[in-house]
């Protein structure tokens, strides 16, 4: 390890609810950078029928599709380029979960698109 020079620190702001929120049209790097940066809070989040819902783990993927268009049923989500596998998630006011799990009592068909 090594100290960081106290001189040269700066205080970063407060992030705003607005900032945590994904922006699937963008590259799928960085948004798995966002996603794994806010994990586990304040967490990178998503809408789905008007319910929101923070994405805790995920990778890249090689495919490719309309940003926030669901690829798939391992719910695998088109980014600007290429796409990401979700991994873990968890829904508004729900305990966290892996995607084998959500996916066996919740369906986000293939297709739908996230807001």
């Amino acid at each position: 390890f090594v100290n960081q020079l106290h001189t040269e620190a700066t205080y970063a702001k407060k992030i705003d609810k607005k900032e945590t929120k994904i922006n699937w049209s963008t590259d799928a790097y960085k948004v798995l950078y966002h996603i794994h940066g806010l994990s586990p809070n304040p967490g990178a989040w998503f809408e789905y029928k008007k319910e929101r819902f923070k994405i805790l783990k995920a990778k890249i993927s090689t495919s490719k599709s309309i940003p926030g268009t669901v690829l798939d049923d391992k719910l695998t989500i088109g980014c600007k380029s290429h796409s990401i596998q979700v991994l873990e998630l968890q829904r508004q006011g729900k305990n966290r979960q892996t995607v084998k799990e959500f996916l066996l009592g919740n369906k986000i068909p293939k297709g739908s698109i996230l807001i």
